[in-house]
Protein backbone atom coordinates (compact mmCIF):
# COMPACT_ATOMS: atom_id res chain seq x y z
CA UNK A 1 0.00 0.00 0.00
CA UNK A 2 1.49 3.08 -1.04
CA UNK A 3 -0.79 5.71 1.18
CA UNK A 4 -1.64 5.90 4.87
CA UNK A 5 -5.68 6.40 4.96
CA UNK A 6 -5.48 7.19 7.85
CA UNK A 7 -4.09 10.41 6.95
CA UNK A 8 -6.82 11.80 4.95
CA UNK A 9 -10.06 13.68 6.31
CA UNK A 10 -13.41 11.59 5.29
CA UNK A 11 -14.67 14.41 2.77
CA UNK A 12 -10.50 13.81 0.88
CA UNK A 13 -10.42 10.10 1.90
CA UNK A 14 -13.84 9.82 -0.16
CA UNK A 15 -12.02 11.45 -3.16
CA UNK A 16 -8.99 9.33 -2.94
CA UNK A 17 -10.63 6.17 -2.78
CA UNK A 18 -12.29 6.96 -6.62
CA UNK A 19 -8.31 8.28 -7.42
CA UNK A 20 -5.56 6.69 -5.58
CA UNK A 21 -8.01 2.98 -5.46
CA UNK A 22 -7.61 2.47 -9.04
CA UNK A 23 -3.92 1.69 -8.78
CA UNK A 24 -3.97 0.46 -5.45
CA UNK A 25 -6.50 -1.73 -4.40
CA UNK A 26 -5.26 -2.54 -0.77
CA UNK A 27 -5.75 1.16 -0.31
CA UNK A 28 -9.40 1.37 -1.35
CA UNK A 29 -9.78 -1.77 1.03
CA UNK A 30 -8.25 0.05 3.87
CA UNK A 31 -9.71 3.30 3.01
CA UNK A 32 -13.39 1.80 3.05
CA UNK A 33 -12.72 0.23 6.01
CA UNK A 34 -11.76 3.43 7.98
CA UNK A 35 -14.90 5.43 6.53
CA UNK A 36 -17.23 2.10 8.17
CA UNK A 37 -15.63 2.46 11.53
CA UNK A 38 -15.74 6.56 11.26
CA UNK A 39 -19.51 6.49 9.96
CA UNK A 40 -20.40 3.83 12.10
CA UNK A 41 -19.32 5.42 15.10
CA UNK A 42 -21.26 8.65 13.73
CA UNK A 43 -18.57 10.83 13.04
CA UNK A 44 -17.62 12.92 9.74
CA UNK A 45 -21.06 12.25 8.19
CA UNK A 46 -21.12 15.04 6.09
CA UNK A 47 -19.36 13.48 3.08
CA UNK A 48 -21.88 9.85 3.23
CA UNK A 49 -24.68 12.68 3.62
CA UNK A 50 -23.58 14.66 0.57
CA UNK A 51 -23.69 11.53 -1.24
CA UNK A 52 -26.89 10.63 -0.37
CA UNK A 53 -28.58 13.62 -1.26
CA UNK A 54 -26.70 14.47 -4.31
CA UNK A 55 -28.46 15.24 -7.74
CA UNK A 56 -26.08 12.68 -9.33
CA UNK A 57 -27.18 9.02 -9.59
CA UNK A 58 -23.70 8.06 -9.16
CA UNK A 59 -23.49 9.64 -6.01
CA UNK A 60 -26.40 8.03 -4.45
CA UNK A 61 -25.86 4.92 -5.58
CA UNK A 62 -21.84 5.18 -4.25
CA UNK A 63 -23.66 6.60 -0.97
CA UNK A 64 -26.01 3.50 -0.49
CA UNK A 65 -23.50 1.12 -1.28
CA UNK A 66 -21.35 2.69 1.73
CA UNK A 67 -24.61 3.08 3.70
CA UNK A 68 -25.06 -0.91 3.38
CA UNK A 69 -21.78 -1.53 5.04
CA UNK A 70 -22.62 0.28 8.25
CA UNK A 71 -22.98 -1.49 10.70
CA UNK A 72 -24.38 0.32 14.10
CA UNK A 73 -27.35 2.95 14.57
CA UNK A 74 -26.53 5.84 13.61
CA UNK A 75 -29.50 8.95 14.29
CA UNK A 76 -28.04 11.67 12.44
CA UNK A 77 -28.46 9.28 9.02
CA UNK A 78 -32.28 8.80 9.59
CA UNK A 79 -33.36 12.03 7.90
CA UNK A 80 -31.54 11.60 4.30
CA UNK A 81 -32.09 7.84 4.23
CA UNK A 82 -35.34 7.94 4.32
CA UNK A 83 -34.83 10.71 0.83
CA UNK A 84 -34.04 7.05 -0.60
CA UNK A 85 -37.47 5.98 -0.32
CA UNK A 86 -38.56 7.64 -3.41
CA UNK A 87 -35.25 7.80 -5.42
CA UNK A 88 -35.55 6.53 -8.71
CA UNK A 89 -32.64 3.78 -8.43
CA UNK A 90 -33.60 0.47 -6.94
CA UNK A 91 -30.73 -0.32 -5.28
CA UNK A 92 -31.01 3.10 -3.33
CA UNK A 93 -34.59 1.90 -2.00
CA UNK A 94 -33.46 -1.69 -1.54
CA UNK A 95 -30.82 -0.17 0.64
CA UNK A 96 -33.38 2.44 2.68
CA UNK A 97 -35.52 -1.06 3.82
CA UNK A 98 -31.82 -2.85 5.24
CA UNK A 99 -30.71 0.04 6.81
CA UNK A 100 -34.15 1.58 8.20
CA UNK A 101 -35.50 -1.98 9.22
CA UNK A 102 -33.14 -1.14 12.49
CA UNK A 103 -35.50 1.82 13.31
CA UNK A 104 -38.63 0.71 12.27
CA UNK A 105 -42.44 2.80 13.08
CA UNK A 106 -45.45 4.02 11.43
CA UNK A 107 -43.58 5.93 8.92
CA UNK A 108 -40.97 3.38 7.90
CA UNK A 109 -43.94 0.74 7.77
CA UNK A 110 -45.67 2.87 5.63
CA UNK A 111 -42.67 2.92 3.60
CA UNK A 112 -42.14 -0.91 3.75
CA UNK A 113 -45.42 -0.80 2.73
CA UNK A 114 -45.22 1.15 -0.56
CA UNK A 115 -41.42 -0.63 -1.34
CA UNK A 116 -43.41 -4.31 -1.38
CA UNK A 117 -45.34 -3.21 -4.42
CA UNK A 118 -42.20 -2.22 -5.92
CA UNK A 119 -42.08 -2.95 -9.41
CA UNK A 120 -38.57 -3.82 -8.99
CA UNK A 121 -38.55 -7.55 -8.06
CA UNK A 122 -35.25 -6.65 -5.84
CA UNK A 123 -36.51 -4.19 -4.07
CA UNK A 124 -40.20 -6.49 -3.12
CA UNK A 125 -37.82 -9.71 -2.36
CA UNK A 126 -35.89 -7.54 0.33
CA UNK A 127 -39.09 -6.17 1.58
CA UNK A 128 -40.90 -9.82 1.58
CA UNK A 129 -36.93 -11.04 3.54
CA UNK A 130 -37.51 -8.45 6.07
CA UNK A 131 -40.59 -9.57 7.08
CA UNK A 132 -39.89 -13.21 7.27
CA UNK A 133 -36.89 -12.00 10.01
CA UNK A 134 -38.63 -8.86 12.09
CA UNK A 135 -40.15 -9.78 15.10
CA UNK A 136 -43.92 -11.01 15.41
CA UNK A 137 -44.96 -7.31 16.87
CA UNK A 138 -43.40 -5.41 13.99
CA UNK A 139 -44.74 -7.82 11.42
CA UNK A 140 -48.45 -7.74 12.72
CA UNK A 141 -48.03 -3.92 12.34
CA UNK A 142 -46.65 -4.04 9.02
CA UNK A 143 -49.43 -6.37 7.43
CA UNK A 144 -52.05 -3.78 9.21
CA UNK A 145 -50.22 -1.40 6.95
CA UNK A 146 -50.80 -3.18 3.72
CA UNK A 147 -53.91 -4.38 4.79
CA UNK A 148 -55.11 -1.37 4.73
CA UNK A 149 -53.76 0.03 1.54
CA UNK A 150 -50.66 1.85 2.94
CA UNK A 151 -48.07 2.42 -0.03
CA UNK A 152 -50.28 2.36 -3.31
CA UNK A 153 -50.03 4.84 -5.58
CA UNK A 154 -51.65 7.89 -5.89
CA UNK A 155 -54.53 8.69 -8.18
CA UNK A 156 -53.35 9.68 -11.30
CA UNK A 157 -56.83 8.97 -13.84
CA UNK A 158 -59.59 11.32 -14.34
CA UNK A 159 -61.72 8.29 -14.50
CA UNK A 160 -62.07 6.76 -10.54
CA UNK A 161 -63.01 3.30 -11.87
CA UNK A 162 -59.21 3.41 -13.60
CA UNK A 163 -58.19 4.26 -9.75
CA UNK A 164 -59.68 1.62 -8.42
CA UNK A 165 -58.40 -0.94 -10.78
CA UNK A 166 -54.92 -0.14 -9.52
CA UNK A 167 -56.10 -0.17 -6.26
CA UNK A 168 -57.64 -3.54 -6.33
CA UNK A 169 -54.40 -4.77 -8.03
CA UNK A 170 -51.89 -3.38 -5.81
CA UNK A 171 -53.68 -4.32 -3.30
CA UNK A 172 -53.87 -7.85 -4.07
CA UNK A 173 -50.21 -8.07 -4.26
CA UNK A 174 -49.55 -6.75 -0.96
CA UNK A 175 -51.75 -9.10 0.34
CA UNK A 176 -49.83 -11.85 -2.06
CA UNK A 177 -46.70 -11.06 -0.40
CA UNK A 178 -48.37 -10.81 3.12
CA UNK A 179 -48.94 -14.54 2.46
CA UNK A 180 -45.61 -15.20 1.25
CA UNK A 181 -43.92 -13.81 4.15
CA UNK A 182 -46.72 -15.91 6.64
CA UNK A 183 -46.15 -19.15 5.62
CA UNK A 184 -42.46 -18.77 5.20
CA UNK A 185 -42.51 -18.00 9.00
CA UNK A 186 -44.53 -20.85 9.88
CA UNK A 187 -41.98 -23.16 8.38
CA UNK A 188 -43.47 -24.23 4.94
CA UNK A 189 -41.58 -25.42 2.05
CA UNK A 190 -41.01 -22.65 -0.56
CA UNK A 191 -41.63 -25.06 -3.27
CA UNK A 192 -45.39 -25.88 -1.69
CA UNK A 193 -45.63 -21.91 -1.59
CA UNK A 194 -44.28 -21.39 -5.30
CA UNK A 195 -46.79 -24.36 -6.61
CA UNK A 196 -49.94 -22.44 -4.57
CA UNK A 197 -49.25 -18.98 -5.27
CA UNK A 198 -48.27 -19.20 -9.10
CA UNK A 199 -48.83 -15.76 -9.47
CA UNK A 200 -46.00 -14.65 -7.98
CA UNK A 201 -42.41 -14.33 -9.42
CA UNK A 202 -40.42 -16.93 -9.64
CA UNK A 203 -37.19 -14.61 -8.79
CA UNK A 204 -39.09 -14.10 -5.24
CA UNK A 205 -38.97 -17.82 -4.41
CA UNK A 206 -35.58 -18.47 -5.63
CA UNK A 207 -34.33 -15.63 -3.49
CA UNK A 208 -35.64 -16.43 -0.45
CA UNK A 209 -34.83 -20.45 -0.85
CA UNK A 210 -31.39 -18.64 -1.90
CA UNK A 211 -31.01 -17.27 1.77
CA UNK A 212 -32.29 -20.17 3.08
CA UNK A 213 -30.09 -22.75 2.12
CA UNK A 214 -26.97 -20.34 2.04
CA UNK A 215 -25.26 -22.06 5.07
CA UNK A 216 -25.73 -25.55 3.62
CA UNK A 217 -24.09 -24.83 0.22
CA UNK A 218 -20.82 -23.04 2.22
CA UNK A 219 -20.64 -26.38 4.11
CA UNK A 220 -20.70 -28.03 1.21
CA UNK A 221 -18.55 -26.39 -0.45
CA UNK A 222 -16.05 -26.27 2.76
CA UNK A 223 -16.15 -30.23 2.38
CA UNK A 224 -15.07 -29.81 -1.08
CA UNK A 225 -12.19 -27.44 -0.36
CA UNK A 226 -10.76 -30.00 2.50
CA UNK A 227 -11.21 -32.83 0.80
CA UNK A 228 -9.29 -31.81 -1.89
CA UNK A 229 -6.57 -30.06 0.41
CA UNK A 230 -6.27 -33.69 2.02
CA UNK A 231 -5.98 -35.61 -1.15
Amino acid sequence: MKHDPSTFPTDELVKQIQILGKDDADFAYEAERLLFTRWGRGEDLRPLIDLLTSERSSDRILGAYYLDEIDGNVEDLKTPVMRLLDDPIPDCRRVFVLYMSRYYGEEIGKGFAKLLLDINLCVRVTVIEWGIRTSARRFEHFSRLVEAGAGRRESAFLNPLDQDYWDESELKRGIRGLNIIRRVRAGEEISQIRDEIPEEDNFVFDSIEFLRTFRKRYEKWKETERRKTDS
